[in-house]
C-alpha cells in the first residue's frame, strides 16, 4: 500500500506532515502546509525525519 495525501489523494511526493489518533497525516507539496502539525509537535517531527530518510513516496 503506497502512501496517499490526505487532503487530494494524489501519491507523488508525499511526506509524514503530522500524527493524529496514532496514525501518519501524510500529505503532497500543495496540502503539506495545510495538514501540518504545530511546530512543537514532536511526534510529528520524528514521523517526518523517518519518512525523508526511508525516501518520499
Amino acid at each position: 500500500m503506497s502512501a496517499r495525501c490526505a487532503h487530494c489523494g494524489s501519491g507523488e511526493h508525499v511526506l509524514v506532515v503530522a500524527v493524529r489518533e496514532g496514525q501518519d497525516v501524510w500529505a503532497c507539496r500543495a496540502h503539506a502546509r495545510e495538514l501540518a502539525a504545530p511546530v512543537d509537535d514532536e511526534l510529528a517531527a520524528l514521523a517526518y525525519y523517518q519518512s525523508r530518510r526511508h525516501g518520499t513516496r
